[in-house]
């Protein structure tokens, strides 16, 4: 079935607004990281990526597939910023130097330098991506550019990586997950308790990280935490 800039537009309203967006990201990322023990997670958030010119803090949501597929999503202020990469993707254009057009058709400049910053981008020429989403400063909702035909092909959404954010599903978290690191209590498998509380923004705590991962190096997943914004509490209070 062809999808066109409609079907976009119906796909756009199924996403959460960014704060939302925000708080599943940051979960995925710290699951990730605490059952991995920070051995190449396929999600990550770092909440000091960088600030603006104005020194307001910019923090991106990263999901890479391994196997040339994902997205980076960047929050700035109020606005945000969802780029997807699905390589097999007829809108893959990197071969021809080239976005798919019309794509980004209204992305505000504000968020333009995040399309071929060198950290988000595979190459600085030109934005190397399958589909863009934007939430603007003061415009409610997910905003987008047009899906038009070109060059003979048609249009598809390659939204397939967002799938996890969309639904927050939690046996869906907990099943993509659990094929990762499935081994982490040592065959045991993840403990779900200490899953939910961490999908509940819990305290993380060295207890609730054993109880996931005993294995876990604490340094590691201290490290990896604070930069997410959820830092290791030693007590069991709130940081």
């Amino acid at each position: 079935m062809t999808e066109t800039t409609a079907d976009l537009t119906a796909y756009a309203r199924l996403l959460p607004p960014p704060d939302e967006l925000r708080r599943r990201l940051e979960r995925l990322a710290l699951l990730d990281l605490v059952l991995g023990g920070g051995r190449l997670p396929r999600f990550r958030f770092d909440a000091r990526w960088n600030t603006t010119a104005d020194g307001a803090p910019v923090a991106v949501g990263t999901f890479d597939s391994g196997g040339g597929d994902g997205y980076h999503a960047v929050f700035v202020g109020r606005s945000a910023l969802l780029r997807v990469f699905d390589h097999e993707s007829v809108m893959n254009r990197y071969d021809e130097v080239e976005v798919w057009p019309g794509l980004l058709d209204g992305l505000p400049g504000g968020l333009r330098p995040y399309l071929t910053d060198e950290r988000l981008n595979l190459d600085p020429s030109f934005p190397v991506l399958t589909l863009a989403l934007w939430w603007g400063e003061g415009t409610p909702g997910w905003q987008h550019g047009r899906l038009d035909p070109h060059a003979g092909l048609d249009p598809e959404i390659t939204s397939w990586p967002l799938d996890l954010l969309e639904e927050w599903d939690l046996d869906g978290v907990y099943g993509a997950l659990s094929y990762d690191h499935g081994d982490a209590s040592g065959g045991l498998g993840i403990d779900e308790d200490a899953f939910d509380a961490l999908v509940e923004d819990r305290p993380l705590t060295p207890a609730l990280v054993r109880a996931l991962n005993p294995r876990a190096d604490l340094d590691v997943v201290a490290e990896g935490a604070a930069r997410i914004g959820r830092p290791l509490s030693t007590d069991g209070r709130r940081p």
